[in-house]
């Protein structure tokens, strides 16, 4: 059931894609005759009214690619800050595991100290108690 919902799932999803697709591609269409509209009144050679046309297309491929780009440099900012986040809490993480594991040394130390002192406290009273 569950492979069945994710599969229609997936269809809406591909089906809203080429909805969308389709869309661009016909405000593509429309743009790229407005501009051929725009470039005729410049009234150039067909030559370079065709050079125009393919430079203004250019342009607007690379301000697309440097747009993605930019919204990659973005998310790699992102990606960088929880990365320094993640290293400075485990940091702080083993700086806090070495404090607790020290004290736990000191506290297991005082109590073979206060051990044998227990011990040395029984043996002299043990020794009183002969005499």
């Amino acid at each position: 059931k569950d492979a069945r919902e994710k599969l229609l799932e997936m269809e809406d999803l591909l089906i809203s894609e080429q909805k969308e697709n389709e869309h661009l591609r016909s405000y593509q269409l429309v743009l790229e005759k407005t501009m051929k509209t725009k470039i005729a009144e410049l009234e150039l050679s067909p030559k370079h009214e065709e050079q125009v046309f393919k430079i203004t297309q250019l342009q607007t491929r690379l301000q697309s690619a440097l747009r993605l780009v930019q919204e990659k440099e973005g998310e790699l900012h992102i990606a960088q800050t929880k990365n320094t986040r993640a290293s400075e809490t485990a940091a702080l993480t083993r700086e806090a595991l070495e404090a607790i594991s020290k004290q736990q040394d000191l506290g297991i130390q005082k109590m073979r100290i206060m051990n044998s002192q227990i011990e040395t406290l029984k043996k002299q009273k043990s020794l009183l108690g002969c005499v």
